[in-house]
Order: C-alpha cells, then structure tokens, then sequence
C-alpha cells in the first residue's frame, strides 16, 4: 500500500504478488492487524474500522491471491459490489463481517470462494438493504464451508431454509435472529450437523418445540440454547437420545430445580452448563408465552 486517502487504506494494484510486506505496514500504520507467513506473503488482515473502506479499496483487496483470513469489524458497509471483489479471494478460508450493506443476491460472490471453511457475519439487514437470507442457498457451492454464522441479524425461517442447502455444514451459529420453533426442522436436512447455537433474546420465539426438533438431528455434539423457558417434559427429555451429545450451554434459561436435576440424570456424560435469566427477563418471557399459548 502506498496511499492513505482521507484515512482510507488503499492497497496496491500493480500485480497479484504487489509487495506484501509494504502493504502490511500501510494497514499497521492505519491502525489495522496483519498476519505474514514466512515467506513474507500477507495472509490475514483485520480491519478494524472496516467503515472507512472505499469501493477501490475492495477493488484492490481482490487482488491479494495469498489472503486466508479476512475480518471486518467496525460497521462495515459492503455492499454487493464490493462482495463481488471478496469472492475473488481464491485462498480465502475464514472471512468474518460485523454489518454489511448486502442484499440477498450479494452472497452469490461468497458462492466463489473454494477454500472458506469458515463464515462468519453479525447484524445483517440493519442497513436499510432488503435481506431475507434466501441468499445463505448460493453458499452450497463452497465446497469446504464447514461453520457458519449470522448472529444479530433480521432474517428468519426463510435464511434457516436456505442454510439447508449447505450440506457439508458443521457448526451454526444464529442467536439473536428472527428463527422460530418451526424454522429449526431446517436443520434436520443437514446430515454432518455438529453443533448448533441459537438463542431468542427472551423473545420466546424458540422454546420448547425448537430444542426438541435439535434433539431429533443424531449427529449433534454441542447445543447452546440460550434466553428462554424450557421443561423436561416439553423437550428436554427428548435429549438422551443424543448418544454424541458432549455439551449442552442454557444461558439465561428458566428451568424448574426439579427439571434440571432429571436432565443432569438423562445426560451424565454430558457436560451442562446452566444459568438461570434475571427477574425482569423471565417475568417478560412467561408474558410471551402466555401470549404464545392462547388460542386465536
């Protein structure tokens, strides 16, 4: 990088082996992290005010055929134009995004990405931009994408629809979303599913119903089921017949003392971690689901 422009890091385009070593002290003088392998190549760079990166800054970013990881924090503003340059990351294998101004069709250029393993975003469709996550379906063409994430974000049971086409899919994390109880039976479609982590934000949207559709997927080892009410009858019960069951996170979860100790009996090779919510959120909770359970 030779340029800093109104305090944007523009990265080099004289070739794809642009000299990496003075593009990484551009970025470390610009307040960024970097990461150099032995031979000098940059692989790892963390913007850490991802907002100030223009449309020829991501023009440029696509030319660094060694990059392998690639975060995103601040607020970032990508928009599908941009995306498009990310997906010519042909050595890419963790990308990481806080925000985004991408709309469904954007995830088409994520589609390219061979070697990603990992895919992570947070608070997508809080930038005015049309986001259902119908678009997370074009993900299917990585073919070593293993763990994915949305967390924070505005998309629902149509985005968990779409993340059923990913088939090698591992590990998904998708807490603070609008999913619901009967957007989880998704899940069932993905064979390889390891380990889930969803969580309502005392929204009483996922409940009972939601954690015993998990407890039907044979392959899960860890599920984080956090900010709501659950039973033993109603699900909890259901999770024994996890045989691979290793870990089971309930943050901020309402369960009755007795409930608890029935569930540390069903799974006593299960490590369980456990915390009930604060007054103020399960007297919300049990509103909703009040709410929830009257007839229309």
């Amino acid at each position: 990088m030779r340029h800093l422009i109104c305090a944007c890091v523009l990265l080099t385009a004289h070739s794809v082996r642009a000299d990496d070593r003075a593009n990484a002290n551009d970025l470390k003088k610009a307040g960024h992290s970097v990461k150099l392998d032995k031979d000098g190549n940059l692989v790892g760079i963390t913007f850490n005010k991802s907002e100030i990166l223009t449309d020829d800054d991501y023009a440029r970013l696509g030319t660094l055929a060694h990059l392998k990881q690639l975060t995103f924090y601040g607020t970032c503003k990508m928009t599908d134009a941009n995306a498009a340059h990310v997906g010519k990351l042909a050595s890419l294998e963790e990308l990481a995004v806080n925000g985004t101004a991408l709309s469904d069709d954007g995830f088409a250029h994520f589609g390219n990405l061979a070697n990603l393993r990992k895919l992570t975003f947070w608070h997508l469709g809080w930038q005015k931009v049309p986001l259902t996550g119908t678009g997370f379906a074009t993900l299917a063409r990585c073919p070593k994408l293993e763990a994915f994430g949305f967390a924070g974000s505005t998309v629902g049971d149509d985005a968990l629809k779409a993340v059923a086409a990913i088939k090698k899919l591992k590990h998904l994390t998708c807490y603070h979303t609008r999913i619901t109880d009967a957007g989880l039976i998704h899940l069932k479609e993905l064979l390889d599913l390891r380990s889930v982590n969803v969580g309502p934000q005392f929204s009483m949207r996922l409940g009972d119903a939601g954690l015993a559709t998990l407890a039907a997927i044979p392959t899960l080892e860890s599920i984080t089921y956090d900010e709501t009410i659950l039973t033993h009858a109603g699900s909890l019960d259901r999770l024994k017949n996890l045989k691979g069951l290793k870990e089971l996170k309930l943050n901020k979860v309402e369960i009755a003392a007795d409930d608890l100790k029935a569930l540390q009996a069903d799974l006593p090779g299960a490590k369980i971690e456990h915390t009930p919510p604060e007054a103020k959120m399960l007297e919300q909770m049990r509103k909703q689901l009040d709410q929830k359970r009257k007839p229309d």
